[in-house]
């Protein structure tokens, strides 16, 4: 609990009338990437403080047909109970379904630090798919606090009491009272595991602890996972996520670090049982940021070899990754802002992370629940064809003839069009994946959840076994996975290991091994006239970008920040295209330059040709953007690698320095 926080605040709001109300403004368009400035939930007139806090949201994965659907809870100082609001379509809008009530202790309460949590496997009697959530119950007098578990079976509609996890003392976050705050779930080891902050060792101004359950309703004795042996540290918000390599990141803030402050600290271990036999770690990143207070951990499966850890924390907008397994840190732009505990919420897509946030420590009661969703890069162009081509067998998909019904099987790329698939976004986040030859949708047939499972191609019929996650894999390729049945996209292999020519496409639980990774090669460009877009350079990796909007400044590259000013849209002139700067709304100008070298600026619009573009199809997605003044090519000055490295124009060849991704993003 953050010592800035005043908990005897939120009892005195007991007893006021809620107001629940869906998202207000407009939704981005279906199949939006980045987007800012959505509502969730506002506050009534003169409504207390803190308004609200603690916004959290939940994807349901293990749950058949309502699998993609988004789940989120929050404080609301206005009301009593755990709100519970429902989106269908990625988090652009959002619904109230139920509001989780103390159904045991008879308090009138409001509960804190609400999460909510989907198993992923059976716990006892509750099989995979139950929600469970907890929070705070507090008494009007503040005298107890209580963390109880409830559950729910039909996604969030209803809830019953299930077991109480822990009870602490006065609902007061200063040293020497002892209460118990901020519950977090996971299941690991065929256990549910609960995380707290405890006030209650008199060894400890506060700890973090976990306890375990087999069946959702005994809990074990408690574990320790950060117990400084200064009495007045107090770590606490603890969130643990699973990295790509198997092990776990738990992060925390320390409230009386030596160096001052709530700074926000990490533990790595192989077993999320094991925390306590590791040493924190202060996150600090290479240009020497050192975020302090409220974090919140997530992993992504886009970015590289090890995928991309992803951490807030309440000092400022911008988020930290790590591509390297938490040994090195950066800094990421958010579309959200900054805020208390701001949730991350990994989407369908593998790239994309909803970021929810309930406001900052304020005391004028006006904290809305807002979100955005950030881009972090990796991802396919919706709209555009692909051969889906078998890491293992590098063999394509293809269909056999245009009927519904017929198996979509693996042959020899021998460019036939029957090997063409478009993905198509759709507002949940999945993709339906569309073969361009029979105008059929690649499908479980009768929406199986039966590994082995052969799929075949039919009409739309929109329903979850049309629908797919594409997500890019830490191991290269994408993994292409059901939503209904949760399987992913399989080539069988036979005792040696190997697959056969014409054989049969198939779903099985998600291994990431090479049958189940899929390269996806681009055969046909999307509409570049609608969208925004991300130009990456071929040999660097990094982004095409222009920084601040002074007519002539000189473009150059940079890692993806997920930042407007890294967003392109394109408009058609005649066979040539102008590339406008979204933050800025400058165009990409060669300004007057006929030689190799000459620089690559941004201009306000002037008609001139030195600020038309053709795109020149070098495969597979990469494009030679050519000056139509110059006749040169867009690159990075001396095949640069590095962030910063200026753009310029070189002689038109498919050096890849001077070749560009471009991929849609919105």
């Amino acid at each position: 609990m953050h010592t800035r926080r005043n908990a005897l605040a939120k009892a005195a709001v007991i007893g006021a009338t809620a107001v629940l109300m869906a998202c207000t403004t407009s939704a981005p368009s279906a199949g939006a990437v980045t987007y800012s400035g959505g509502t969730m939930w506002q506050p009534p007139s003169g409504a207390p403080s803190y308004g609200s806090l603690y916004a959290h949201a939940i994807r349901l994965q293990h749950s058949t047909d309502s699998n993609g659907t988004l789940l989120a809870s929050f404080e609301q100082y206005s009301g009593n109970g755990m709100p519970v609001y429902r989106s269908a379509d990625s988090g652009h809008t959002w619904t109230q379904i139920s509001t989780i009530s103390d159904q045991v202790n008879s308090w009138n309460n409001i509960q804190l630090e609400p999460t909510l949590y989907e198993l992923p496997q059976a716990i006892g009697s509750f099989p995979a798919g139950t929600i469970i959530a907890a929070g705070d119950s507090i008494p009007a007098d503040n005298s107890k606090t209580k963390i109880d578990m409830y559950a729910s079976t039909d996604h969030g509609v209803t809830w019953s009491f299930v077991s109480s996890i822990a009870t602490g003392g006065k609902a007061v976050d200063t040293n020497g009272n002892t209460p118990v705050w901020e519950p977090y779930f996971m299941v690991a080891n065929n256990k549910l595991i609960a995380w707290i902050s405890d006030q209650r060792d008199p060894a400890h101004g506060q700890k973090l602890a976990h306890f375990t359950t087999t069946d959702g309703v005994n809990w074990s004795s408690e574990v320790d996972d950060v117990a400084y042996s200064t009495y007045a540290a107090r770590p606490g918000m603890a969130i643990v996520a699973r990295l790509g390599n198997g092990k776990y990141i738990l992060t925390y803030e320390y409230c009386g670090a030596p160096g001052g402050g709530c700074p926000v600290y990490y533990k790595i271990a192989d077993d999320p049982e094991n925390f306590g036999s590791v040493t924190g770690v202060q996150l600090i990143t290479t240009d020497n940021k050192k975020p302090d207070g409220d974090p919140y951990v997530t992993w992504l499966p886009t970015g590289g070899p090890n995928g991309t850890i992803v951490v807030q924390a309440y000092s400022d907008q911008q988020l930290y990754k790590s591509t390297d397994n938490g040994a090195t840190w950066v800094r990421m732009f958010s579309n959200t802002v900054q805020g208390y505990s701001r949730g991350l919420l990994p989407l369908a897509d593998g790239k994309s992370l909803l970021v929810t946030r309930g406001g900052a420590l304020v005391t004028n009661g006006t904290n809305k629940v807002t979100y955005g969703i950030d881009d972090y890069g990796g991802g396919i162009s919706t709209g555009a064809t692909y051969k889906i081509q078998n890491s293992l067998s590098s063999q394509v998909l293809g269909v056999p003839n245009a009927n519904s019904g017929s198996p979509v099987v693996q042959a020899a790329d021998n460019g036939t069009p029957d090997h063409n698939w478009q993905f198509l976004l759709q507002s949940n986040g999945f993709y339906h994946i569309l073969n361009t030859f029979s105008g059929k949708y690649l499908a479980v047939p009768s929406g199986s959840l039966s590994s082995g499972t052969g799929e075949i191609q039919w009409t739309s019929t929109g329903g979850a076994e049309q629908d797919w996650s594409v997500e890019p894999s830490p191991a290269g390729g994408y993994t292409i996975t059901n939503r209904r049945s949760d399987l992913a996209l399989t080539m069988a292999t036979d005792a040696n290991g190997q697959t056969s020519t014409n054989e049969q496409v198939t779903q099985a639980p998600l291994t990431s091994a090479a049958n189940q990774r899929w390269n996806l090669l681009q055969t046909a460009a999307p509409d570049f006239t609608t969208g925004q877009f991300t130009l990456s350079n071929a040999n660097s990796g990094q982004y095409a970008e222009v920084v601040g909007s002074v007519s002539g400044t000189q473009a150059d590259q940079y890692r993806n920040v997920n930042h407007p000013d890294q967003y392109w849209t394109f408009t058609q002139v005649g066979s040539y295209y102008t590339i406008t700067n979204v933050s800025t709304g400058d165009y990409l100008d060669s300004a007057g330059g006929t030689t190799s070298g000459s620089p690559v600026v941004e201009n306000p619009a002037s008609g001139s040709t030195a600020q038309q573009w053709s795109l020149v199809d070098s495969g597979n997605g990469k494009y030679q953007v050519v000056n139509r003044a110059s006749g040169l090519s867009l690159a990075v000055a001396g095949a640069s690698t590095d962030n910063g490295a200026p753009l310029d124009q070189e002689t038109v060849s498919t050096a890849p320095a001077r070749l560009w991704t471009i991929a849609k993003i919105n």
